[in-house]
């Protein structure tokens, strides 16, 4: 029942409920919310985190296994 729920929140929240072809329209992935907290090359990761030095690449991956 909770994933029912969750699904018809996120199809309101999506603006679904306002198109024609309602629910069955919907692309898979359209209505997917992208994690703000892990790390995206490009958004909030370094650009050069790949040529970072062992103690900062250290702190990276510790970030990252923190956040999973």
């Amino acid at each position: 029942m909770v994933h029912e729920w969750r699904h018809i929140k996120m199809a309101k929240q999506a603006g679904r409920g306002h198109d024609p072809s309602g629910l069955e329209g919907t692309p898979k992935g359209s209505m997917a919310i992208p994690c703000r907290a892990c790390p995206h090359p490009g958004i909030n990761l370094p650009s050069e985190w790949k040529q970072a030095s062992a103690a900062k690449a250290y702190i990276t991956s510790t970030l990252m296994m923190a956040i999973k």
